[in-house]
């Protein structure tokens, strides 16, 4: 016995030596323990089999065999070919219904029954799991997934992985609903899916994010449907050769891909209301990460109520960091202030150095972007009360968000510029409108998603002075149009500086639309002038 090892943790004893085969020592060979060894050498590509005879432990003989010579064995005989035919058909008959991700099967065969059944022990146990607040594995279960997201998005391949990578941030969202103490998780999640759906870089270049590969992003799972019978197959049926014709149960539906741009941006929009949504609960309520250097924050609310918002830092973010969703929160993360607003209403405004801050700031800007990006794709489709509503959206957001942070609103000149130049053209369009066209214009622009209705609630609270609202007040008359319109473009310019390339453009633009006010003011005096001709010749 010089030289052989033994392999611990198995029912039966397995010996290995320099050579080539393996030992086995315990029961009785018979037809059970045959397969049992030939299965083994068979999966372990082991060539040999030594067979160690003894009585009440002391050896008698020993026995060497190829592996091709277990099955006929004395006492131990059997098929291979049966054998791999019932292999290979039991993987078939898995393949076809063990076909839900993330779900745990039993395959199970009574000693007297004639048929092997597959149960789902995910869905007759779900009764009992959905509340995730009793389950104690949602929470480490989400967080693992919001991890290999996240590092999935970090990674230089991460593009390439997109579905991937939506559908582990929407499981992870749907494991923590119900969880009051992880808001920052899932607020995070909300803010990587928008910015999977609608990324920064790509704001309004619709023919860029539709060459994209956007119909292969699935944003939400179907609810999987109830366990409704037993998956079955007859045992002679996994006997026969050539892969017997199973049953295939019916595939999991899910939503349709996102396959046009204004899909990705309605579907960015309610990921990032429900971010939103979590910053703003997550007030009041208790931190999961308490230090023993560190007082537990309590509420309350400043003696000098107006003092802290002119002087809050602001927060410098990492372009890496905040593009992956990397967000990490402080030692004061649950510090909030409550500050009296102009209209007498308390606003709970995070502290610059709280993970609420730092996500509110995120998906406000995140909000900018795809309202933008919805905005150019609605003024190709000529639907211009669609277009004045989500530029109402971007500007309402950008206050907000030049409120909290500067240095994220004034990041980018050119943005500005771009959303005061497509002001101005919606307005120049619409004051040459007639009656019914306008109240086409007007039902899409009064006509608000539950998202939308969310940002716009959430960014109002945050806008201490709007100086863009006159931007994008419906107006029913050409000559308040025109005026805008001009008023747009020049407030476009102002943020550009003389070496854009944009200038030129909207330049010319100014320029038409101060000779469409001269046209209108002509019009006006020609129409004056006309009346008066007219009164005068009937007078005499």
């Amino acid at each position: 016995m010089h030289g052989i090892r033994q392999l611990v943790g198995l029912r039966w004893y397995v010996w290995n030596s320099t050579s080539r085969f393996s030992i086995e020592m315990g029961q009785p060979i018979n037809v059970l323990t045959g397969i049992d060894y030939w299965l083994d050498n068979l999966m372990c590509n082991v060539p040999e089999l030594a067979m160690c005879y003894h009585v009440d432990g002391i050896v008698q003989y020993y026995e060497l065999m190829k592996t091709e010579e277990i099955p006929y064995l004395e006492g131990s005989k059997f098929s291979p070919k049966v054998l791999k035919d019932i292999a290979q058909n039991i993987r078939t008959f898995l393949q076809l219904n063990a076909a839900k991700e993330g779900h745990t099967y039993w395959l199970f065969k009574g000693s007297n029954d004639e048929i092997v059944k597959l149960y789902d022990l995910t869905t007759l146990c779900k009764p009992d799991m959905e509340n995730n607040e009793q389950n104690p594995f949602s929470v480490p279960v989400a967080i693992l997934l919001y991890r290999v997201a996240r590092n999935m998005v970090q990674a230089d391949d991460g593009a390439q992985h997109s579905k991937d990578i939506c559908k582990l941030l929407c499981n992870c969202i749907k494991l923590l609903q119900g969880h009051t103490r992880h808001y920052e998780i899932i607020a995070s999640a909300n803010y990587m899916l928008s910015d999977l759906l609608i990324p920064d870089e790509k704001c309004g270049k619709t023919g860029d994010c539709e060459e994209e590969a956007c119909g292969g992003i699935i944003v939400d799972m179907e609810e999987m449907s109830d366990f409704a019978a037993d998956s079955s197959v007859e045992v002679q049926a996994l006997c026969l050769p050539n892969r017997p014709t199973f049953v295939e149960s019916e595939p999991v539906q899910t939503q349709g891909a996102l396959e046009t741009l204004e899909a990705r941006c309605l579907s960015a929009l309610k990921f990032i209301a429900q971010g939103l949504l979590c910053v703003e609960n997550s007030f009041g309520k208790p931190s999961d990460k308490l230090h023993s250097n560190i007082p537990i924050p309590l509420p309350y609310e400043s003696l000098k109520s107006g003092s802290h918002v002119g002087s809050m830092s602001c927060f410098c973010f990492d372009n890496n960091a905040t593009n992956n969703g990397d967000l990490q929160a402080s030692s004061a993360s649950h510090e909030h202030l409550a500050i009296q607003s102009k209209s007498g209403k308390e606003t709970k405004v995070p502290q610059s150095n709280s993970w609420q801050y730092q996500l509110k700031v995120l998906l406000l800007n995140k909000a900018c972007v795809a309202s933008y990006t919805f905005a150019v794709s609605s003024n190709a489709q000529h639907r211009y009360g669609q277009v004045l509503k989500h530029t109402k959206l971007v500007l309402m957001c950008y206050a907000a968000t030049k409120n909290l942070c500067a240095a994220i609103a004034e990041k980018s000149p050119e943005f500005l510029s771009l959303v005061m130049s497509l002001c101005g053209d919606v307005h120049i369009i619409m004051a040459h409108q007639d009656a019914s066209a306008f109240a086409a214009i007007k039902e899409d622009y009064q006509l608000l998603s539950e998202a939308e209705g969310i940002i716009s609630d959430i960014a109002a609270k945050d806008i201490h002075h709007n100086t863009f609202q006159w931007a994008y007040n419906l107006e029913s008359s050409q000559e308040r149009n025109i005026v805008i319109s001009i008023d747009c473009y020049k407030a476009a310019l102002s943020s550009l500086t003389n070496q854009s390339p944009e200038v030129k453009l909207i330049v010319s633009k100014l320029g038409n639309a101060n000779n469409e006010l001269g046209v209108y003011y002509m019009n006006q005096a020609m129409t004056k002038i006309n009346d008066k001709g007219a009164l005068n010749s009937i007078k005499t």
